[in-house]
């Protein structure tokens, strides 16, 4: 169970303002610093079971440190609909590629850098760090090319697409980039020849002499047709390309041989720290935060099942969605290729107050954590499960799930119940959703009663948007800003539709259908008492 609120905002920024060098970000928009993220989740993630989905966008990511971006809720439309428009753009098939292409390159980068800061010897250190540079040069290149190819219409996009441009174009840029390809080159064009004697290595500038090597190939090639295939002798290059004292003894020594060009990359790895570009840097990163989402979508779309970005407003009270979905136990079941059943939404004032009762097993708390998901997901400015969706932004978003599980403490069950609930009123405001599941079940039912009217009315004056699974029916006939929905009545009991009903609460319906499956019915009864 959580009281906790799902995240702390910050002052909202002005999207139409122009981001300078190092501040462009495709997350936040305007020129300012992103803002800091929180450490830790926030409670409500875990009873959402959004856990589970920020665990899977983010598994194979873990370098770009994603988790916290999953942590922080946006709240003002203009910055949800600037990543919704940066999402729809990524959300196609020839820019993805391009920039998953941009993604592991500047992976290769990363990974010469980290061998650079491992190694012990400056001229190899020089070397990888070259490796780096040349790597990273290739990503942003193939970035630009990627975006100036693509049909753009995210503000967050286009800022970055023109920005590149004037960078790949600035004097700066350009100078590092002819020192790589330069010095790329020159390090290509080196040639020595070693003549070890004994436990002696003398090194020397190769000669220019016969390539052999055709010519043996040439001679042996008669027997490959009759020979088996040879066997492969392949060398596993270690984790860590340090050179041994040999190695670093012949490298001293080449290096005297061609002082030139060992020198500009002595040079280019002394002046040359700072070529990665911080915007290009950040771009790496944040875009991992859409890809890996997109990436987790793509099963649930194969499966038929509908994902919309919803409209979002400042009314926390509205709520919308045709065919809504539990996101997480969809990307399970279609794993399983089992079918997934969908549920309309529907919130507005005076009805902002949803109260939840029918049989167990019906699908209740599925759809209650389908709509917590729903307003967290939109406030991460995402695609959310709906075939269209209209949503008021949450500034915070409680939970209480009880746990059946839960070992009972030294206060007690119905204490702890009180405590949470308690903290959830104190901290709710009227642009906060709340999502109640069998709370006050310790209690006895005069309790759960009276209790739950006394918490429910106070949220309901607070204005949040509620939505309260219960087994307690009085709950579900508040006043007019009592919305009631049912698990449907199944035909069989044992088979569960798994819908839900706007309608009164009736909890004998289902124990109803109960009897006539076992033949109790009154009916039933008295017809066989009386022959």
């Amino acid at each position: 169970m959580s009281a906790t609120p799902a995240a702390t905002q910050s002052a909202a920024r002005d999207p139409a303002e122009p981001a300078g060098r190092g501040t462009l970000s495709i997350l936040f928009p305007g020129p300012h610093a992103a803002p800091e993220l929180p450490a830790e989740a926030p409670a409500c993630l875990s009873d959402l079971n959004l856990d589970q989905l920020a665990g899977s966008v983010t598994a194979g990511r873990e370098e770009y440190g994603l988790l916290p971006l999953f942590y922080r809720l946006l709240d003002q439309p203009a910055e949800v609909e600037y990543r919704q428009a940066v999402c729809r753009d990524l959300d196609h098939d020839q820019l993805r590629r391009s920039i998953e292409d941009f993604g592991q390159r500047m992976r290769a980068m990363r990974d010469w850098l980290e061998q650079a800061s491992r190694v012990r010897h400056p001229l190899q250190r020089a070397r990888l760090f070259l490796a780096a540079a040349s790597a990273y040069c290739a990503a942003a290149e193939s970035l630009g090319d990627g975006l100036g190819s693509a049909d753009l219409a995210s503000a967050g996009l286009l800022a970055l697409r023109d920005y590149l441009r004037g960078y790949l174009a600035s004097a700066g840029y350009g100078s590092m980039r002819r020192e790589v390809t330069r010095l790329e080159d020159s390090l290509g064009q080196v040639r020595y020849a070693l003549h070890i004697k004994g436990g002696r290595i003398t090194i020397s500038a190769a000669e220019r002499g016969a390539d052999y090597s055709q010519q043996v190939l040439a001679t042996f090639a008669k027997f490959a047709d009759a020979s088996p295939a040879p066997e492969l002798h392949r060398f596993k290059v270690p984790a860590l390309l340090e050179a041994d004292h040999v190695e670093a003894g012949i490298l001293e020594r080449v290096a005297l041989l061609f002082p030139d060009t060992f020198g500009l990359l002595t040079a280019f790895f002394a002046h040359r720290q700072d070529c990665f570009d911080q915007v290009v840097s950040r771009f790496d990163r944040e875009v991992q935060f859409y890809l890996g989402y997109l990436e987790y979508l793509r099963p649930l779309r194969a499966a038929g099942l509908a994902l919309c970005y919803p409209r979002v407003s400042e009314r926390a009270a509205v709520t919308e969605v045709a065919q809504a979905f539990d996101i997480v136990l969809a990307a399970r079941l279609a794993a399983e290729r089992r079918p997934v059943v969908c549920n309309d939404v529907k919130l507005d004032d005076p009805g902002r107050l949803m109260v939840i009762t029918g049989p167990n097993q019906g699908g209740k708390t599925t759809y209650a954590r389908s709509i917590g998901q729903l307003h967290y997901l939109a406030g991460l400015g995402l695609p959310v499960p709906g075939s269209s969706a209209a949503v008021g932004l949450a500034d915070q978003i409680f939970t209480h799930f009880a746990d059946a599980e839960q070992i009972e403490t030294r206060s007690g069950r119905l204490q702890d119940d009180l405590v949470s609930l308690h903290e959830i009123v104190l901290q709710a405001s009227s642009r906060s959703v709340v999502i109640l599941n069998e709370m006050l079940t310790s209690a006895t039912l005069a309790d759960a009663v009276r209790l739950g009217i006394r918490v429910l009315t106070r949220i309901a004056d607070l204005g949040s948007l509620c939505v309260c699974v219960t087994f307690v029916d009085e709950l579900a006939s508040l006043g007019q800003h009592t919305v009631s929905m049912v698990a449907a009545n199944p035909q069989n009991p044992a088979e569960p539709t798994f819908r839900l009903e706007r309608r009164p609460a009736d909890g004998l319906a289902y124990a109803q259908a109960v009897a006539e499956q076992h033949h109790l019915s009154y009916p039933q009864v008295r017809a066989r008492v009386t022959g």
